[in-house]
């Protein structure tokens, strides 16, 4: 998931400090906005008793989740500020950054109220950090699509002459199965003849050559 990713990129110190940091938010929203991974910060912003993973972000929106996160660009970080609020109903103010792709969302942000020059330095450190590894990830995708548009595939039903094998193509054109099959795919053909056409086509050969095969397999 789209988290692992985000630790992997991550230092070893960096990574205990998102999951102990008690005022950093860090969670991971499929499109529904059901929560895939977050950190500790969450629920202890929130006062929650258990893991919230596998509930909806919407359950402890105040604002109006849906116009919020339909607004968001692409690929692109976007600094938003959240009302949250738990089972306490105390309402807790985030102020973060929202990335969304087409796997969902990663919210990371900070209590605004915190005053810790230590958790602010550190903020800024991953906010650096988080930035850059989304353009690489943003990089690699577009790599993938490139090296995907490349690739050439042959899907559904190909009419085919009955008799002479020729393929009819887009356009309305016949052309040679090997001509049509080459332009729709990377495969590559080179020509022989098989058993039952060399036997039609030059039975003298054809002959010589099973007698050659009979002395071999007599001799060994």
């Amino acid at each position: 998931m789209l988290y692992d990713v985000l630790k992997d990129m991550f230092p070893s110190v960096i990574k205990e400090y998102f999951n102990s940091a008690a005022n950093i938010v860090i969670v991971v929203l499929d499109p529904s906005l059901k929560i895939i991974d977050c950190n500790n910060g969450l629920a202890n912003v929130l006062h929650l008793s258990e893991c919230p993973v596998g509930k909806s972000f919407r359950t402890y929106l105040q604002t109006n989740a849906d116009t919020l996160f339909e607004e968001l660009q692409s690929h692109t970080f976007e600094s938003r500020t959240l009302s949250l609020a738990g089972p306490s109903t105390v309402q807790n103010v985030l102020r973060g950054l929202i990335y969304k792709s087409e796997q969902g969302y990663v919210l990371f942000g900070g209590h605004i109220f915190m005053t810790n020059d230590k958790i602010v330095s550190h903020m800024s450190r991953l906010n650096n950090e988080l930035a850059n590894m989304m353009r690489e990830l943003h990089r690699k995708n577009k790599e993938l699509q490139e090296a995907n548009e490349k690739i050439k595939t042959l899907r559904g039903l190909l009419p085919i002459c009955a008799n002479c094998k020729k393929v009819r193509d887009d356009d309305g054109y016949w052309t040679q199965i090997e001509t049509y099959i080459s332009q729709h795919s990377e495969a590559q053909f080179s020509h022989s003849l098989c058993q039952d056409c060399m036997q039609q086509l030059y039975p003298k050969v054809y002959s010589n050559i099973q007698q050659k095969k009979n002395r071999e397999n007599s001799s060994s």
